[in-house]
């Protein structure tokens, strides 16, 4: 059996203004459109979001990019979001050439992928970001690991000690 597991956590906010009024945010004002004319000092969100959805992009690992993001929301230095900082110094400590993330995140190509990532969250339907589902249900992530370990027909040995 195969086991699917989907954590979204990158979202289009309102302070994003890098799209067109049909994309929607992902927080509490869902249905709202979003403001093109939103505060400029609010852009560092945007970018952030385009580091995550960049190093999804880059790193062939989905599990050494998972680490990776999860590093760079940590250790964001203007505790507004991801930075260039954070990058940096998540990069170094796993390996990672931050680099070619931040380039993509500057550029064309992390506008993209973030408008991507937003149709998706569209698609789906979700209403806030982070999401997690879990073989197509849904799941809060109070017991994580305990419920992925159950949606085994077979669970594997790592699993013993979580059951």
């Amino acid at each position: 059996m195969k086991l699917i597991v989907i954590v979204i956590f990158i979202g289009v906010t309102v302070k994003c203004k890098a799209f067109s009024l049909d994309y929607y945010d992902a927080g509490p004002d869902f249905d709202r459109p979003l403001d093109n004319d939103s505060e400029e000092d609010s852009n560092q969100e945007c970018y952030g979001n385009k580091l995550h959805a960049c190093a999804l992009d880059i790193v062939k690992s989905n599990t050494r990019a998972l680490r990776y993001n999860i590093c760079i929301m940590k250790y964001s230095h203007s505790n507004q979001g991801s930075d260039d900082n954070s990058a940096d110094k998540c990069g170094k400590a796993l390996y990672i050439d931050s680099a070619p993330i931040r380039e993509c995140a500057k550029g064309k190509r992390g506008t993209e992928l973030l408008k991507y990532y937003g149709e998706e969250i569209i698609k789906a339907n979700l209403k806030h970001v982070s999401h997690i589902q879990i073989n197509g249900v849904k799941n809060d992530g109070k017991h994580f690991m305990r419920n992925v370990c159950a949606a085994f027909a077979e669970p594997p040995t790592e699993c013993q000690d979580i059951l």
